[in-house]
């Protein structure tokens, strides 16, 4: 399989388990355990956003969402801090990480198709939903990174609705901070802005940025890239740099799970060593 120029194997392996430590984060809130990272890596920042359930809307979400109710009942009726993901350090390495979606409240937003324009001027418009979500936990994000060694290069990795955020927050952070992005791995991700932001993404970003799909993902293939019955949504594109793998599990959700991303880039980094090697001995 031949990588698009910049792309590393072993680091969009290591940025997708550190998503998968993002999941575990959420399920240990769920079952309310403590979560830790490996020990090879600091933990700087939890991000999360604040569940508020004396609101109306917000308490009748609640109630519905199966997902948090693990949680005990002497908690289910307090404002609650529901974590979507961190900030990490490993030697000279920052790393911002972002789960996909796993709350009633977020698949809402998700179904939020709408279009509305980026906060960065001529960076077009974006998915409306995805931006409530970003702006959601954008101050803490830029509060975390604004605190890290200035010298240590920023990765920067999300999967599915994550993977969304984290395409936003590429441009945020650089504009906002002033801080250069050493690169941005997403998985999974779905189209998230019309063509101006993509233009633009693609512009300033397309050699940092890699955009990994498995085909037989369909959470890759919406928004739809134009409106339902020319009514519901907006003309979405993709950004780039595509890498595409394929890896048909004959069930969708394990299709778009991180660990099917996880075993599937292990398989190819196997393969690719195995072929290295066998270069290296013909020479």
């Amino acid at each position: 399989m031949r990588f698009p120029a910049g792309f590393n194997i072993a680091l969009s392996i290591e940025l997708a388990e550190l998503i998968h430590h993002a999941y575990q984060q959420f399920e240990s809130f769920q079952n309310e355990r403590p979560w830790k990272l490996p020990a090879k890596y600091s933990l700087l920042t939890e991000f999360s956003y604040l569940w508020t359930p004396g609101r109306r809307i917000e308490k009748g979400i609640r109630n519905f969402d199966v997902t948090l109710r693990r949680l005990s009942r002497s908690t289910s009726e307090k404002n609650t801090k529901i974590p979507i993901g961190f900030v990490a350090r490993r030697k000279d390495r920052v790393f911002l990480v972002l789960r996909g979606t796993q709350t009633v409240k977020e698949w809402i937003r998700n179904f939020s198709i709408g279009l509305s324009a980026f906060r960065i001027p001529n960076f077009g418009k974006v998915h409306d939903g995805f931006l409530q979500t970003y702006s959601a936990i954008r101050g803490e994000i830029l509060e975390s990174l604004a605190r890290a060694d200035s010298k240590a290069g920023i990765y920067i990795t999300g999967h599915s609705l994550g993977a969304a955020l984290t395409t936003f927050a590429l441009p945020d952070i650089e504009v906002s901070l002033k801080r250069k992005v050493s690169a941005l791995y997403t998985y999974g991700s779905p189209r998230v802005g019309d063509n101006e932001f993509v233009q633009a993404f693609n512009g300033a970003f397309g050699r940092i940025s890699f955009r990994v799909a498995n085909t037989s993902d369909i959470i890759t293939s919406i928004p739809l890239p134009a409106p339902i019955a020319g009514i519901v949504g907006g003309y979405f594109s993709h950004v780039d740099t595509p890498v595409d793998l394929t890896v048909q599990k004959n069930d969708l959700e394990e299709n778009h799970d991180i660990r099917t991303y996880i075993s599937a880039l292990r398989d190819i980094e196997t393969q690719k060593g195995f072929f290295e090697k066998l270069l290296r001995k013909s020479i």
